[in-house]
């Protein structure tokens, strides 16, 4: 089985154009994409003035190509340009004697776990700031999560000012939940609109 067998209506949810497609003659020079798929490869390299750049290879169920990130995407991105994990990646369309590149400008890891273990639910991803995050908030959490067992996973996104680098916490296995609309309610109350995922 191909590594992604599975996980096409997560890549599909998340993509604007199939690897496939791009690679086809009359993709234009510079065009922006939103591709997904798995990283296969990672290519390390230096410029000459000692800055790391990395080529990664992207593949989908319907082709491969090669993503260039340099410098200053590399730096950001750095931490999640690893082999075998699975990405929505946005950048350009670089056709150069005949061969066609992307230029990575943006790159997002996605959750394919609900494909990977089949007979787990999907995780609830709850979304708050870290700075209301206190003993009171964390009270009212637990029993809102305890009023509605279920098989769910719970996972807690603490959202940073700037939105950069949001920590993302898995819940054990005592604050599984029902994912029904009487709870997502009860989360929208507590949480506040976009509280939920």
């Amino acid at each position: 089985d191909h590594p992604l067998a599975g996980t096409e209506r997560i890549l599909a949810a998340h993509r604007e154009q199939q690897i496939g497609e791009i690679l086809d003659e009359d993709t234009p020079d510079r065009k922006q994409v939103t591709l997904t798929g798995m990283i296969s490869a990672v290519t390390r390299k230096i410029t000459k003035n000692g800055a790391v750049w990395a080529v990664a290879t992207l593949e989908d169920l319907s082709g491969t190509v090669d993503v260039l990130f340099f410098p200053k995407s590399y730096e950001l991105l750095a931490p999640h340009i690893i082999e075998d994990t699975v990405v929505k990646v946005r950048g350009n369309v670089s056709r150069r004697d005949g061969k066609i590149e992307v230029f990575g400008l943006d790159l997002a890891l996605l959750d394919i776990s609900a494909v990977t273990n089949p007979n787990e639910e999907r995780p609830v991803v709850l979304v708050t700031p870290i700075d209301r995050v206190n003993q009171r908030f964390t009270d009212e959490l637990k029993r809102a999560l305890l009023a509605h067992p279920g098989k769910a996973p719970v996972q807690l996104r603490l959202r940073k000012n700037g939105g950069a680098n949001d920590m993302l916490l898995t819940l054990g296995p005592n604050f599984r939940v029902t994912d029904d609309p009487a709870f997502r309610s009860e989360m929208k109350m507590l949480l506040g609109a976009g509280g939920i995922e």
